[in-house]
C-alpha cells in the first residue's frame, strides 16, 4: 500500500507523501484514516477553451483517474481536498460534473471535505451536493489543514499558534540546478508543509531549499528527497 511512499513525522503524526502528490495519515485506534490532495483544479483545460486559450482535453479525466488509484490504494476513511478542486464555475460541464461525481461516490458524502479554495468559491452551491465544504481552515487533531498557509488565517481571524499547518495555493516546484528543469515537490518546513498541485496542466510556482526548507520530488513514481543522500 504504501510502496515507493516517504515518511516524515509532522505535527507529532507519521504521515506518507505519494508520489502522486497526495499525503496519506494511516488510521490509528482514536482518528480515521486521511488522504490529503491539494489544486486539482477539475475542468480547467474547458474554462481555458471557452475563452479561446489552447488546451489539449484529457487533463481532467486523467487527473480524476490518478485520483481513483491512490483511493484505491489507501482506502482512507476520509478525503481531504485542500482547496482548488475546480478550476472555475465554467469547468463544470456536463462530461466534467458526471465524472467528478462518479469518482467522490466512492465514498460517503460526510468523509470528504473540501477546504474551500480562491477557484471553488463561485461552485459553492453545486459542489456542496458533493461533500462537506469548509470555508476557514480546520485543525484536525494537531494539524490546521489550509488551501492558503498566509491569507486563509488571515481572512478567517484564526490565530495558527504552534500548531504546524499542511496547505496547497502554491503549486511548488523546485527548480533542479544546471538543468532548469523545474519538477513538483512537497515543500517541507518544520512547521508547514505545502503539497504540489494534484492536478495536471495546473503549472509551478518555484520555491527555494534552505536549511529549514526541504525539497522532495514528487514523480508520480517515487518521492526523492533533494538533494539526494550522498550528495
Amino acid at each position: 500500500m504504501l510502496a515507493n511512499a516517504y515518511q516524515i513525522e509532522f505535527g507529532g503524526q507519521t504521515l506518507w507523501l505519494d508520489p502522486s502528490g497526495a499525503v496519506y495519515r494511516p488510521g490509528t485506534d482514536s482518528h480515521a484514516s486521511r488522504l490529503l490532495v491539494a489544486d486539482l483544479h477539475l475542468g480547467r483545460e474547458a474554462t481555458l477553451q471557452q475563452a479561446g486559450i489552447s488546451l489539449p482535453n484529457g487533463g481532467t479525466s486523467r487527473t480524476l483517474e490518478r485520483l481513483t488509484a491512490v483511493l484505491e490504494n489507501y482506502q482512507p476513511a476520509e478525503l481531504w481536498i485542500l482547496g482548488d478542486l475546480v478550476h472555475a464555475r465554467d469547468s463544470l460541464t456536463e462530461t466534467n460534473w458526471n465524472e467528478i461525481r462518479s469518482v467522490l461516490a466512492r465514498l460517503a458524502r460526510d468523509s470528504i471535505h473540501l477546504i474551500e479554495g480562491n477557484h471553488d468559491r463561485p461552485s459553492r452551491c453545486i459542489l456542496s451536493e458533493l461533500l462537506t465544504i469548509h470555508t476557514a481552515p480546520v485543525l484536525a487533531e494537531s494539524i490546521w489543514l489550509a488551501h492558503d498557509a498566509k491569507h486563509d488565517f488571515i481572512e478567517a481571524k484564526i490565530r495558527p499558534e504552534k500548531h504546524p499547518v499542511i496547505a496547497g495555493h502554491v503549486h511548488p516546484g523546485y527548480c533542479i540546478p544546471d538543468t532548469g528543469q523545474r519538477l513538483k515537490c512537497f515543500h517541507y518546513q518544520p512547521n508547514l508543509l505545502t503539497v504540489p498541485a494534484f492536478g495536471e496542466q495546473t503549472g509551478t510556482t518555484k520555491v527555494t531549499r534552505t536549511a529549514n526548507a526541504n525539497v522532495l520530488f514528487a514523480t508520480g513514481t517515487s518521492v526523492i528527497p533533494w538533494p539526494s543522500p550522498g550528495m
